[in-house]
């Protein structure tokens, strides 16, 4: 049995995160890990009241296409757990990480070359940083 039995995969509806995604889908099935996908949405600023209202309203859409899509493409019988959660999007991935015992965290990222290279989108370099647990960053390549 593989020393790998939850995966954490969070996503931010990006093309990014749906690449990455793709991979944590593949191990998970791969391994028979249970695999968490996980949202965190910013917390809410009393100036943007009509703003966060419209984004929690396209989030939770958002959030349905993902329950569905997962339902469709996971392989049979296998199922994911799906969580939104409010917060600072790496603190709260890695907090959540660290409730589940997640064994893996499966991020995306923007390959960059030259001296973007060195830098991250900053909330995945904090989870590689922070995170009690193996970080797998899985890169966009340019179009």
């Amino acid at each position: 049995m593989s020393s790998i039995q939850r995966i954490l995969h969070p996503t931010d509806f990006s093309e990014i995160a749906a690449s990455a995604q793709v991979r944590a889908q593949e191990l998970a099935a791969q391994l028979g890990a249970e695999l968490h996908v996980l949202h965190v949405t910013s917390p809410p600023s009393s100036a943007i009241t009509a703003e966060l209202d419209s984004s929690l309203s396209s989030s939770s859409s958002q959030v349905r296409q993902l329950r569905a899509r997962l339902q469709r493409t996971l392989p049979g019988g296998a199922e994911a757990v799906l969580a939104v959660r409010t917060g600072p999007a790496a603190d709260t991935i890695v907090a959540y990480a660290d409730d589940i015992a997640a064994d893996l965290i499966v991020i995306g990222t923007r390959a960059l070359t030259g001296l973007r290279l060195l830098v991250l989108g900053s909330v995945t370099e904090a989870v590689l940083r922070t995170a009690g647990c193996p970080v797998m960053v899985v890169r966009l390549g340019p179009r």
